[in-house]
């Protein structure tokens, strides 16, 4: 695990190559009521994205839900990804608004890359700035066909990385933190990351759902 603080990390989404790489690929997606906070009425509200803190003064602990529909939707309608790289994208960008959302700079950004060496998916963006989400991933269609018709999150990326990078607008500062692809999904990944990078215990639980 690396952690870092620069004006140039490694996988940071303001970087110019990133931005070429993104650029013409992206869906963008603000709706007005992106990120609204949610309340305990308006939690069974279709089509609502938002975000809800708690807490749980009994245990110590405190969290954050996450929903998303229109945002996510927009963005994968843009692409025609096979349902496994679709599934794994989606949950990157959760996990993006996720984390993002808990900035409390308003023009700050969070942007979450997987990147890998020789896997089916080699490179995984997914970035949060100001209420506004991006998602990508590049895959190898040839051997996605080879694998089973739900891979494993190794199948997808193999030996890989994951970078967790926030920006500060109001600072200039950069902060980033970087551990190995490992777990079951992206957010055991995630979990590995507050525990090593921010020394942090933490669940993270992400559900992707269907329907017609």
């Amino acid at each position: 695990m690396r952690r870092k603080r620069s004006s140039c990390g490694v996988w940071g989404s303001s970087d110019a190559s990133l931005d070429e790489t993104l650029h013409g690929k992206v869906a963008k997606y603000r709706p007005p009521s992106y990120m609204a906070v949610m309340t305990s009425e308006t939690l069974d509200t279709p089509n609502l994205d938002g975000a809800l803190a708690f807490t749980i003064p009994d245990r110590n602990a405190r969290g954050r839900l996450v929903r998303l529909g229109p945002t996510l939707n927009a963005i994968l309608s843009a692409h025609g990804y096979p349902r496994a790289i679709e599934n794994v994208l989606a949950e990157a960008i959760v996990l993006a608004s996720l984390l993002g959302s808990t900035l409390k700079d308003a023009d700050g950004q969070l942007t979450l890359q997987a990147q890998t060496e020789n896997g089916v998916i080699d490179l995984l963006v997914a970035d949060y700035r100001g209420g506004e989400l991006r998602g990508y991933a590049r895959h190898d269609a040839e051997r996605l066909a080879e694998t089973p018709t739900e891979p494993t999150l190794f199948a997808l990326f193999g030996k890989g990385y994951l970078a967790i990078t926030f920006d500060l607008a109001s600072t200039g500062e950069r902060y980033q933190g970087i551990v190995p692809l490992e777990g079951a999904s992206l957010a055991e990944a995630a979990e590995s990351y507050f525990a090593q990078s921010e020394q942090i215990p933490s669940l993270v639980l992400i559900g992707i759902g269907r329907d017609a």
